[in-house]
C-alpha cells in the first residue's frame, strides 16, 4: 500500500513540476508586456505557472483519489479570479485587457492536459500559444499592409481546397488521368500566384533582380524570361549585362526547383519517383547555387525603382485556368503517345516541355499510378521535358529582344544546366541498376 502511495506521489510531484513549466512559458511572454503599453502589471511567469499548476493538480487528485467536481471548483476559481482581474482594469486602470485572461483559462486547461498525462501536447500548445501571443505586433503590422483583395483571395483559395476539392469525383480519363489531381494543380497553382503577388507587392523590385526572378518564374518561367529581357532592354544604358544573366540563371534553378516541388505535390503515393528527380536534378541545382552565390558576390545587383506590373492581381483565374487546360492537354496527348510506343512519349514530352513541364509532371504521375509505365521510363520522360524547359530559355531570351551578347551568355549557362541534368540522370540510372543487382 505504502509503495502504491509512494508510486502516486512522485506521479504527481512530476505532473505538477510539468504544468508549472508549460504555465510559466506563456507567462513569460506575459511578464515581457509588464512596463510595455497598456498592458503593464499584468501577471507574469508565477502567476500563470501557478493557475497551470492548480488545473494539474485538480484533475490528479479528482482522478487518482476520486474526489468529485475539484477539476470544476478550482476552474471556477480560476473564472472567478479573471472576473476580479478584468474588473480591476476596467475602473482602475481604466482598460480591459481580455488576452491576459484568455491566457489564464489557456494555462489552466494546459495544466488540466498535464494532469490527464499528454505532456507531450501540452508542451507544444504551451509554445504554439506563447508565439500567438508573442506575434501581436506582427500580426498588426501584417494586417495593416493587407490589402482587401488579398484577403478574399486567400479566403477563396481556402474555400477551393477545403469546400470543392473535396466533392470532385475521382474521374479516371482514358483510365489513367484523375480529374482530381488536376483541381489540386489549380489550387496548387493559384497558391503560387497568390504568394508571389504578396511578395512582389510589399518588396517589389527594390529588393533586386534574382528575387524578382526566383518569384515570377514560380509562377510562369517563359514569360519571366520575356519581363526579365524587356527590363534589361529599357535599363542597359544603367544595367550590366551580368544582371540580366544572373536573373535569367536564377529563373533556371527555379524552373528545377519547381518542377521537383511540384513532383512532391502530385507524386505523394509514388515518392520513388521523387527521390530519383531528386538525384537527377541534384548536380545542376548545386551547381546553379555555386554559381548564383558567386554572381552574387561578385556584383551589386541593380536596384529599379519602376515597380514590376507582371501581377497586377492576387490571382488570375482565368491563366490559371487556362495553364490547368493546358497541363490537361499535354497529359492526355503523352498518354495516348504512350499508347503507341515509347519513343512517341518522349518526343511528345521533349515538345511540350518547351512550354510547359508541368503538363508532362501530371502525366508521368498519372501513368505511374495506373501502372503503365516503369520508373526509369517515368525519369527519362521527366528529364526529357526539363531539358527542353532549360533550352527554351535561349528562345524567350530571343523573342523577348535580347541582344547578341545576352543570348550568348545564356546559351552556355543553358548548356551547363543540361550537362549537369544529364550527369545527374546518368549516375541515377547506375544506382537503379546497382539496386537491382543487389
Amino acid at each position: 500500500m505504502f509503495g502504491a502511495l509512494s508510486s502516486i506521489a512522485e506521479t504527481i510531484q512530476f505532473k505538477l513540476v510539468v504544468a508549472f513549466i508549460v504555465g510559466s512559458i506563456i507567462g513569460l511572454e506575459r511578464q515581457f508586456v509588464k512596463g510595455h503599453g497598456p498592458e503593464e502589471e499584468v501577471p507574469g511567469v508565477r502567476t500563470f505557472g501557478l493557475i497551470s499548476l492548480l488545473g494539474a493538480a485538480a484533475t490528479t487528485i479528482e482522478r487518482e483519489f476520486g474526489i468529485q467536481y475539484l477539476v470544476l471548483i478550482s476552474f471556477g476559481a480560476v473564472l472567478a479570479w479573471s472576473v476580479v482581474l478584468l474588473l480591476y482594469q476596467a475602473t482602475v486602470k481604466k482598460g480591459i485587457h481580455e488576452t491576459t485572461a484568455i491566457a489564464a483559462f489557456l494555462s489552466y486547461m494546459l495544466g488540466v492536459i498535464v494532469g490527464l498525462g499528454m505532456f507531450y501536447w501540452a508542451i507544444v500548445l504551451s509554445v504554439f500559444i506563447t508565439a500567438v501571443l508573442s506575434s501581436k505586433y506582427a500580426v498588426k503590422s501584417i494586417l495593416a499592409s493587407l490589402e482587401y483583395r488579398e484577403l478574399t483571395s486567400a479566403l477563396t483559395i481556402g474555400l477551393l481546397a477545403l469546400v470543392v476539392l473535396p466533392i470532385i469525383p475521382p474521374v479516371l480519363i482514358f483510365g489513367v488521368l484523375n480529374i482530381q489531381l488536376y483541381f489540386i494543380f489549380l489550387v496548387f497553382i493559384l497558391v503560387v500566384q497568390f504568394l508571389s503577388y504578396v511578395i512582389i507587392r510589399h518588396l517589389g523590385m527594390r529588393k533586386g533582380f534574382v528575387l524578382f526572378a526566383s518569384v515570377g518564374a514560380f509562377v510562369h518561367s517563359e514569360a519571366t524570361t520575356v519581363e526579365i529581357t524587356r527590363i534589361y532592354n529599357k535599363f542597359k544604358a544603367n544595367m550590366d549585362i551580368s544582371f540580366a544573366v544572373t536573373a535569367i540563371v536564377a529563373v533556371i534553378i527555379t524552373l528545377i526547383v519547381r518542377t521537383l516541388l511540384y513532383l512532391v505535390v502530385l507524386a505523394f503515393m509514388t515518392p520513388a519517383i521523387v527521390y530519383l528527380f531528386a538525384i537527377t536534378a541534384l548536380p545542376a541545382i548545386a551547381v546553379g547555387i555555386i554559381n548564383l552565390a558567386s554572381r552574387l558576390r561578385k556584383y551589386s545587383i541593380q536596384i529599379v525603382e519602376e515597380r514590376t506590373e507582371v501581377l497586377r492581381n492576387p490571382l488570375s483565374y482565368s491563366s490559371a485556368a487556362k495553364f490547368a487546360f493546358i497541363l490537361f492537354a499535354v497529359s492526355v496527348a503523352i498518354v495516348i503517345a504512350n499508347m503507341f510506343g515509347r519513343e512517341y512519349s518522349v518526343l511528345i514530352a521533349f515538345l511540350s516541355g518547351f512550354y510547359t513541364v508541368s503538363g508532362v509532371e501530371l502525366a508521368i504521375v498519372s501513368l505511374l499510378w495506373a501502372g503503365e509505365i516503369e520508373m526509369e521510363y517515368a525519369l527519362l520522360i521527366l528529364t526529357t521535358a526539363l531539358t527542353a524547359g532549360i533550352l527554351n530559355k535561349i528562345i524567350y531570351v530571343k523573342y523577348g529582344g535580347g541582344e547578341r551578347s545576352l543570348i550568348v551568355r545564356v546559351a552556355i549557362y543553358v548548356v551547363l544546366f543540361i550537362a549537369m541534368l544529364f550527369v545527374g540522370y546518368t549516375v541515377t540510372l547506375q544506382m537503379l541498376k546497382l539496386l537491382k543487382f543487389a
